[in-house]
This record gives C-alpha cells, sequence and structure tokens, in this order.
C-alpha cells in the first residue's frame, strides 16, 4: 500500500477567476511516519521584482524542476494551455517535511494565474507532486 495519498480542495468564498486557487493536498495514509517533498520553494528575490503571487513562484518553481505536474482540461476535453512563468532562480530544496499517520501537507495551486480561466466554466485538473514518491490526485472544478 502506497504510504501518501493526494486530492485536490478547492476552497470556498472564490469569486475571481484570475485568482482562482486549488488546494494540493498530501495525505500519509499509512501507519507510520513519513517524509515528502517539501514544498516551500522560498520567496522571489526583491530584485526581481516579480508581478504575481508567491504562491505562483512557488509552483512555477516546482514545475520548472519537475517536482509538481499539472494538466487542465476544459469541458470538451482539450488542453488548457499553461501561462509561463520564468523565474529565473533556483530553488532553494528545504529538508523533507515529516509526516505524521493522519496528517497532511497542503500545497496551494494558483490557478487562476497559471491559466486562463473562464467564469463559470467547469476544468478538469489533474496533479502530481514529489521527487522520488510521486502522488496523483484528479478533480473536476468550475471557476468562480
Amino acid at each position: 500500500m502506497p504510504q501518501f495519498s493526494a486530492d485536490i480542495v478547492v476552497p470556498g468564498g472564490q469569486s475571481d477567476p484570475a485568482a482562482f486557487r486549488l488546494v494540493l493536498r498530501v495525505n500519509n495514509t499509512s501507519d507510520r511516519p513519513g517524509t515528502i517533498l517539501n514544498p516551500d520553494m522560498g520567496r522571489p528575490d526583491p530584485s526581481l521584482k516579480w508581478p504575481y503571487s508567491t504562491d505562483a513562484y512557488r509552483a512555477s518553481l516546482l514545475m520548472s524542476f519537475h517536482f509538481l505536474h499539472l494538466t487542465l482540461e476544459d469541458d470538451s476535453g482539450a488542453e488548457v494551455p499553461q501561462n509561463l512563468f520564468s523565474t529565473w532562480s533556483t530553488p532553494a530544496i528545504r529538508p523533507p517535511r515529516e509526516l505524521e499517520p493522519g496528517a497532511s501537507l497542503e500545497i496551494p495551486i494558483p490557478l487562476g494565474e497559471l491559466y486562463p480561466l473562464e467564469s463559470g466554466k467547469s476544468y478538469t485538473v489533474q496533479g502530481e507532486y514529489g521527487q522520488d514518491e510521486k502522488v496523483a490526485a484528479r478533480a473536476t472544478v468550475r471557476a468562480p
């Protein structure tokens, strides 16, 4: 049995498709502690004048180093092109996060910054996360 699983959570109270956020939640489903890649990749250097959120910076770094993979499809099954951000940075990989049995780790995904979303439209999002051991989740979401 795998030690970790993942699911996608949509926080409530969102009204702007450009600011639409998801959470990729990694869960320790085993009866023993385990470690997983720490998603905290730091903050953008002020000299970069990063125009997006810190979550977009971290997600972009995770994706550029293949620790996070996202796919978004519209309701017709067509893949939605991702807005690509160059961070011009090398991630500061922190020590792995230890998760006790039943504990979870939340990775914010700023979907509205990473993809052009249309208000009221449904999308299928797939996320895969990790370094050595990977977890994946899939969900259908509606942009506010």
